[in-house]
Parts: C-alpha cells; sequence; structure tokens
C-alpha cells in the first residue's frame, strides 16, 4: 500500500459516525438537518445548537468516557443538545457562544484527522481552544454569526453524512459553508 493509501485509510479509520446509529439512518439524519440548517439555519438556531450539542457531547464521550458504556455516551449527548436547545431559547448570546463552541469543538475534531499532525496528549487541548476561539468569534459577530454559525452547522453535517474520501472533504465543508452563508444572507427577512 501506498504512504498517500495508507494515510487515507488512517484517515477514514479515524473519522468515525458522529451519531451513534447504523451509518445509514446516520447519514439520512445528517444530511437532513445540515440541509436544513444550510439554508435557514437563522431561524432555526435552536435546531442548530442541540444538534451541534449533542455531536460535539456524543464525540467527547467517544474520545474520554470509552470506558463507558454506550448508552451513557448517547445519554450525556442528548443531554447537552437539550442544554443547548434550552439556552437558545432562553439565553440567545449564551446560546451564541455555545453554538460557537460546539462549531469548533466539531470542526477542530473533523479538521484534525486531515492535516495528519498528531498531537498525542495535546488533542484534546487543541479541540477545547478551537471551540474558545469560535465561541469569541461567534460573540464578537453576533449579527452575522447566527448565519455563519448554522451554515457551518449545516455544512459539517452535510459533508459528514455524504463522508467524502480524502481530500475531498475539506474543501467540500467550505464550498458548502460558503453557499449556506450565501443562501441565507439573499434571504434575510
Amino acid at each position: 500500500m501506498t504512504s498517500h493509501g495508507t494515510s487515507a485509510a488512517r484517515y477514514a479509520a479515524s473519522m468515525h459516525s458522529v451519531l451513534p446509529f447504523a451509518e445509514t439512518p446516520s447519514r439520512l439524519v445528517l444530511a437532513i438537518a445540515g440541509i436544513a440548517l444550510l439554508v435557514a439555519g437563522r431561524r432555526l438556531f435552536w435546531l442548530a445548537v442541540g444538534m451541534l450539542g449533542f455531536i460535539a457531547g456524543y464525540q467527547a464521550m467517544v474520545r474520554w468516557g470509552s470506558s463507558l458504556p454506550h448508552t451513557a455516551a448517547f445519554v450525556v449527548a442528548v443531554a447537552v443538545g437539550v442544554i443547548g436547545m434550552i439556552l437558545a431559547v432562553v439565553v440567545q448570546r449564551v446560546a451564541v457562544a455555545l453554538a460557537g463552541f460546539f462549531l469548533g469543538v466539531v470542526i477542530t475534531t473533523y479538521l484534525l484527522p486531515a492535516t495528519g499532525i498528531a498531537l498525542g496528549p495535546w488533542n484534546g487541548l487543541v479541540i477545547a481552544a478551537g471551540g474558545l476561539l469560535m465561541a469569541f468569534v461567534a460573540l464578537g459577530l453576533f449579527s452575522l454569526a447566527l448565519v455563519v454559525l448554522t451554515a457551518g452547522a449545516g455544512a459539517a453535517m452535510l459533508t459528514q453524512a455524504i463522508a467524502a474520501p480524502p481530500p475531498w472533504g475539506v474543501p467540500l465543508l467550505v464550498v458548502l459553508w460558503v453557499i449556506g452563508v450565501v443562501i441565507q444572507r439573499r434571504s434575510r427577512a
């Protein structure tokens, strides 16, 4: 196997499903939610926060709570998602920061394997830093943040659902994200 084939296989193995369902239902759920958030995310902000919270919570449990039963990971992921949705409705600025953090975690988790950089024990810190960076960006650009965050969430979910082979995943994510921002900005009511 060539070194490119080896790195592609390693990348594919590192990308686990972000939802704890069988592959086909996970992809379908991600695709539907991704399309909805991509084109109408500003109006569905609470859904974006809930989905990103669920995915980030599930990814965290898979990564750091691997000794816990699968059901526990699912329960924690649902709890994080529900808390995010409640915050999105009640305290929008906190929810924007939370959505920014979750999006930063999801995007950083998605991009790290694509870089091929092995961070070892620093992996979690880099993922958290990506989350914090996106949270600060979201708060700084609040009015635009709703569009950018929800389009990014939709793009991330749709990219995961499509499961494009390397190196096409990252460019697909960026293109879908830009398309989502353009669509939402044009449909601004």
